[in-house]
């Protein structure tokens, strides 16, 4: 078993927290959540709870070298104030405020620095739904409608500092 946190995450305010498990040898189960509870600034919101299970096959031996895996991911958010690649810049005038899930594909490579210490670096591709209601601005309460968008793009990236607990 194994705890990790996402520097990537960590850098985009981010608290996250991921535990992975072997299975067998070559089979592990990673899960990673992240929250943001805050906002930015008094003009940018970034809200969101998240969580993102993969079942990974490595090359070689669990934990250790190049891997392969199979992710979900769902999303509560509430974002206001920035632009997000990938989807839109309309964030710039409006707050979404909704849900987001789907699955992807990744490659990732973990790299022993100790015998309990490893860095690990996995990037990911896939599908995301997102279902949101549209406000005019951070604080409003009446939404002036709802949307939904249909993604397709990277859907993970990951720089994470792994220990090993046994």
């Amino acid at each position: 078993m194994a705890v990790k946190s996402n520097a990537f995450s960590l850098a985009a305010k981010s608290v996250n927290l991921g535990l992975e498990f072997g299975v067998s040898d070559r089979l592990t189960f990673n899960l990673a959540a992240s929250n943001a509870p805050w906002n930015y600034s008094e003009h940018v919101k970034h809200r969101h709870v998240a969580i993102q299970p993969e079942l990974r096959l490595w090359n070689c031996s669990s934990f250790n070298g190049l891997f392969f895996g199979l992710h979900g991911h769902y999303a509560y958010f509430n974002m206001y104030g920035f632009e997000v690649p990938f989807f839109t810049k309309r964030l710039k005038d409006e707050r979404w405020q909704g849900e987001l899930y789907g699955a992807g594909l990744s490659i990732g490579y973990q790299k022993l620095l100790s015998t309990r210490l490893s860095i690990e670096g996995s990037l990911g591709a896939g599908y995301a739904y997102m279902d949101y209601d549209i406000f005019d601005c951070i604080g409003c309460r009446q939404a002036l409608g709802q949307n939904h968008k249909n993604y397709l793009g990277p859907t993970k990236a990951s720089l994470s500092l792994v220990y090993v607990i046994n």
